[in-house]
């Protein structure tokens, strides 16, 4: 399983409820006994395993500091004993007394609670917030055994800050950053520029500030469902319209002009993760895709992450459309 890749699954999954025994106290333990008030780390882990005997001491480090913070956190094991006899429950106690986790250490025999995770590989971490909805499925950091990379958990701890600090000071921050960084690199004046705005629950990338930097010289575009039509329109409008929530409360002008989206020549896309190929995963549920395959061939498709660049592959379908960029605070990838 090691050299396996996190599947990648839509983010915004609710975590699953389980009943598994405590390898240490002998309890059953459910979902509920391990979620504190900011949050959730599911990790699937063994003890056998060269990338989790790898980082396991950073694993521990990390969950000591965040637990402190009111997230909650289990790892779950869910290998066949048979074939991994290192993996048995006895050891699986002795590997968490001599680590000393502060954490239940599960052991999922049937192996349904992997299966209903979608867990292909160990470590495997899923970050989930005080909705109890995953906002992150990841490595720990990009150190691997034979690497020479730092042991740090720079993304899984980048992850739980999002989680903790998705207030205003982290959101607005970054989203600044972002729109400095975004318009010293591109020249948007003068322009067709498309803007998805943000949805406040979804804590993403906060446009306005983007919107705010390039409405007197630009033509500014966002799409809006047209319920009569069953379909998302691109419209243009005035910048200092009033806006309102559309579907999916997706902020919306109250007044525009229907538009197509052949029009477009640079689109923004807020997202959560995205890999060395521009493929990305996000709370769009397909929409950006439908409108993305409107869009002419020469029209820049930049996205927008608070987070760098995430090492393991995403999983796409035919008609995903990839990124030609992507800004994150500190820096710009092309694809």
């Amino acid at each position: 399983m090691a050299r396996t890749l996190t599947n990648q699954i839509p983010l915004g999954f609710k975590a699953i409820d389980f009943k598994l025994t405590d390898v240490v106290s002998d309890k059953k333990v459910s979902l509920e006994d391990v979620t504190m008030k900011n949050g959730l780390v599911v990790m699937f882990i063994c003890n056998h395993c060269p990338f989790v005997v790898h980082v396991i001491d950073q694993i521990v480090e990390l969950a000591n500091d965040y637990l402190k913070k009111d997230i909650g956190f289990v790892a779950i094991s869910s290998n066949d004993v048979v074939n991994y006899p290192d993996d048995d429950p006895k050891k699986m106690k002795l590997f968490a007394k001599e680590r000393k986790f502060k954490f239940p250490y599960l052991y999922d025999e049937s192996q349904e609670i992997a299966k209903a995770y979608d867990a292909a590989c160990t470590p495997d971490f899923n970050v989930f917030n005080e909705k109890l909805e995953c906002v992150y499925r990841g490595q720990l950091d990009e150190s691997r055994p034979g690497n020479e990379a730092k042991i740090d958990g720079k993304d899984l701890r980048l992850a739980l800050d999002y989680v903790l600090d998705l207030k205003e000071k982290f959101i607005e921050g970054n989203s600044i950053k972002i729109s400095n960084q975004l318009l010293n690199n591109f020249s948007l004046l003068k322009k067709n520029v498309h803007l998805f705005y943000p949805i406040s629950k979804n804590k993403e990338v906060n446009t306005w500030h983007i919107h705010k930097s390039i409405n007197s010289n630009s033509t500014i575009y966002t799409s809006v469902y047209e319920k009569s039509k069953d379909k998302w329109q691109c419209v243009s409008f005035n910048p200092f319209v009033k806006f309102t929530k559309g579907k999916l409360d997706i902020p919306i002008p109250m007044d525009y002009r229907l538009e197509t989206f052949d029009k477009i020549e640079i689109i923004l896309i807020p997202l959560l993760v995205f890999d060395k190929f521009g493929n990305r995963v996000g709370y769009g549920k397909g929409i950006y895709d439908t409108i993305l395959n409107q869009l002419n061939k020469n029209c820049l498709k930049i996205g927008l992450s608070f987070f760098e660049v995430s090492k393991e592959n995403i999983q796409v379908d035919f008609h995903d459309q990839s990124l030609d960029y992507c800004q994150t605070p500190n820096k710009l990838y092309k694809f």
